[in-house]
């Protein structure tokens, strides 16, 4: 999990205005919570990332993590596309 955090804290330091770039890392960054078991978070990065296009991904895991399912603690870190499974540039 240490290196989901390190990454949290690299995506954190980006900076840009370019929309694209911020809903990946938004994006990204959503998919690190979700590896952490920080659900919230992971819907508000996910939730910022719909706010600037929609993306077929960003909805689907978002969906994913309101799904009733989770009322049974289903851990769903497994849920998502392996790490670099979709190159979004």
């Amino acid at each position: 999990a240490t290196k989901y955090s390190e990454a949290m804290r690299y995506y954190s330091l980006i900076k840009s205005t370019n929309p694209k770039i911020k809903q990946t890392i938004f994006y990204n960054m959503g998919n690190c919570a979700v590896k952490l078991k920080k659900y919230d978070r992971a819907k508000t990065y996910y939730q910022q990332a719909l706010a600037l296009g929609y993306d077929k991904d960003t909805y689907e895991n978002l969906t994913t993590l309101y799904k009733p399912q989770l009322d049974k603690k289903i851990d769903v870190a497994n849920m998502l596309p392996k790490p670099n499974a979709k190159d979004k540039k």
